[in-house]
């Protein structure tokens, strides 16, 4: 519940400078929620849990503490790729919630502004990185 909570505070900011930024777009708050709320719902326990094993002082157990590292990592990276407005990164945040609400809550969420987030893709695509 307190990710819940927390994830609102970041939500709120980033909704709120992507409608000043794109003021005739959709807003993304439920986006910006359920990749927070991932995040902080994960990394937090498992950060922990992955600096006790680390810690431990019968030295670390890399059977155990590689995987958790690397699912930190997809979390993380899935978690930050999700802000930025990437579709296969909210539909990776949205499984790893593995809340089953949010995950029908998203595949109408997503029907509904999938064409949006195709155009942008496919913008990113065609401006060229300097």
């Amino acid at each position: 519940m307190l990710a819940l909570l927390v994830s609102l505070v970041p939500t709120f900011w980033h909704g709120y400078k992507w409608k000043q930024r794109h003021p005739e777009k959709l807003g993304f708050n439920w986006g910006y929620f359920i990749a927070y709320s991932t995040a902080f719902f994960y990394v937090f326990p498992l950060g922990g849990l992955l600096a006790a094993v680390v810690g431990s002082p019968k030295g670390v157990d890399f059977e155990f503490a590689a995987p958790l590292a690397v699912l930190l990592v997809v979390i993380v990276v899935a978690s930050f790729m999700a802000v930025k407005r990437r579709r296969w990164a909210l539909i990776v945040v949205t499984l790893l919630s593995l809340n089953p609400l949010w995950m029908i809550i998203n595949v109408f969420y997503l029907r509904n502004r999938w064409a949006e987030f195709r155009e942008e893709a496919a913008g990113r695509r065609a401006i060229p990185s300097t």
